[in-house]
């Protein structure tokens, strides 16, 4: 179906697909990570939800202001967010508070934020309630299990007023404290577009996710992209892909998904967690698109999934290397499908740019451009690029400087066209004058022993002057411990010229990660100061 020119929003696009196709499944949730239990909604029924959503929030006097939307995944989390859209409400994703630590950072965003409410499930605002107490102002709990079915005979076909804006995304705080980027119904539609001007169109596509869904990946790249494009798409909860990585494989089979995502840790995850026993029961041939960012991808963990799963039906031309943040809504580069995989200095490509966008490499510290081959800042101009971040003016001044230009503060370069990127410009470390990547320490780490399954290093002060530390996880103790260590110190002095001043081994699981598995080297490193057991 071909987008319509009057089609300003995603609930535009939403209205339409109810018109024109309205017995397509639009959502199925896996309930349990399996097909054995699943829910869906058709467009029809879908664009019912929404509406009803939306009579709901406008009743409480919500359109206008901010809603955090703090709900697992699941067909009532997709028909709130848009149901908040469609009420004129601008929708703040965050992760639904199910321990200690997700409701402190909700309680961080709705503060951060100046929320008008916050909507979750009702047993879940309850421990949200215990956990926080109350806030220094009153602010709205709400939970969908509380809206009446009637109201969307009362809700208008038509938003009653389109905000901006529409989203506020939370950084995934990696590098810092998360920061809420402004983004418009124009840039959720932008995004859109460019992505499939990027891989194209296929009548046949089905899409599978298991990210967060309050992640910008998870939301924007797999939720907002499916209802743009038209497609079906299979939703599975994070923890039931953790819990059992094969699930994710075997829905890939069962649904004859063609379309995925997946951050770069996940597949060496799937490589080393999926049985023969359970080889034996896969079918990944349907699979024609497989995203992969949130971290760097190395070529090793390529091989190595390709290696295990090729029999089964995976295909190494699906996989898309890819480069995006929530500043730019989400997507920048990506490998174009048909084309090579191209890798360069034990790095694998990041792609070209997605339509309509611009590249720089930049030095740094004077923002002129450097030559290619050259690692320097990364900077994006295009209709992706955000307004900047939630009443943060030195930040955004920092970040958008006005210009069109987005400072993204990660380091890469170009070869051949090609983006790869290297690190972030906040991680690296500098050793008697020299710039050192983090990520090139990590992946001499992870590749010193067999036992290490991965690692984090960062920079700490020692007499003064900067130098390395390590931690890693080991899959087991029942080693000699001191043998891994000295290998490992080897290895990193061999390639690197620097010898670490501490390798710190730890259990499974001890590093701290975003939602996304990215590495947080922050928090690692204030474990590591403060004495602090992750």
């Amino acid at each position: 179906m071909v987008p319509s020119n009057l089609d300003h929003t995603i609930i535009d696009v939403l209205r339409r697909r109810a018109t024109q196709t309205p017995d397509h499944v639009a959502y199925r949730f896996l309930d349990d990570g399996t097909g054995d239990r699943s829910t869906s909604c058709t467009y029809r029924e879908l664009w019912v939800h929404v509406r009803t959503a939306s009579a709901w929030l406008r009743e409480l006097g919500l359109a206008g202001r901010r809603v955090v939307l703090a709900m697992p995944p699941g067909i009532d989390h997709v028909a709130t967010f848009f149901g908040a859209l469609h009420a004129g409400a601008t929708v703040v994703p965050a992760p639904a508070p199910t321990g200690r630590r997700a409701a402190g950072h909700l309680s961080s965003i709705m503060h951060d934020c100046d929320a008008a409410a916050v909507v979750a499930k009702s047993g879940h605002l309850e421990r949200f309630n215990l956990l926080t107490g109350d806030t220094p102002r009153p602010v709205r709990r709400l939970s969908p299990e509380w809206m009446d079915a009637e109201w969307a005979d009362a809700a208008e076909l038509t938003p009653a007023v389109v905000t901006d804006p529409a989203v506020v995304q939370y950084s995934s705080g990696s590098t810092g404290q998360p920061k809420g980027v402004i983004l418009k119904h124009e840039h959720l539609m932008s995004n859109g577009r460019v992505l499939t001007a990027h891989i194209g169109e296929e009548p046949d596509r089905v899409g599978l996710t298991w990210l967060p869904p309050h992640h910008d990946m998870g939301l924007i790249g797999t939720i907002v992209f499916a209802l743009h494009g038209g497609w079906p798409l299979v939703i599975m909860a994070p923890e039931h892909f953790a819990q059992q990585p094969y699930r994710w494989l075997r829905a890939i089979g069962e649904h004859r998904v063609t379309i995925s995502v997946t951050p770069a840790f996940a597949l060496d995850l799937c490589t080393r967690s999926v049985t023969d026993e359970e080889l034996s029961g896969l079918d990944l041939s349907s699979l024609r698109h497989l995203f992969c960012g949130s971290d760097q991808l190395f070529p090793h963990a390529v091989t190595s999934f390709t290696d295990r799963f090729a029999p089964y039906g995976y295909r190494e031309q699906a996989l898309i290397p890819c480069y995006g943040l929530a500043e730019a809504t989400l997507f920048v580069s990506g490998r174009v499908p048909g084309s090579p995989l191209v890798v360069h200095d034990g790095i694998t490509s990041c792609g070209v740019l997605g339509a309509g966008h611009e590249l720089r490499i930049t030095d740094p510290d004077t923002g002129t451009p450097v030559p290619d081959e050259v690692v320097g800042e990364i900077r994006v101009h295009g209709p992706n690029v955000a307004e900047g971040y939630l009443d943060r003016p030195e930040d955004t001044a920092r970040s958008f400087p006005g210009d069109g230009w987005l400072r993204t503060g990660d380091l890469g370069f170009r070869h051949h066209g090609e983006l790869f990127v290297t690190g972030r410009l906040s991680g690296m470390i500098v050793v008697n004058g020299r710039n050192i990547q983090p990520q090139d320490i990590e992946r001499t780490v992870n590749a010193a022993h067999d036992l290490v399954r991965r690692s984090v290093a960062f920079g700490v002060a020692v007499d003064g002057a900067e130098a390395v530390v390590v931690v890693a996880e080991l899959r087991s103790y029942d080693v000699d411990v001191a043998g891994v260590r000295a290998q490992v110190l080897a290895a990193v002095a061999a390639e690197h010229g620097v010898r670490p001043a501490d390798v710190r081994f730890v259990s499974i699981g001890s590093i701290p990660t975003t939602t996304s598995g990215k590495l947080r080297r922050n928090a690692a490193q204030r474990h590591y100061l403060t004495g602090v057991t992750p």
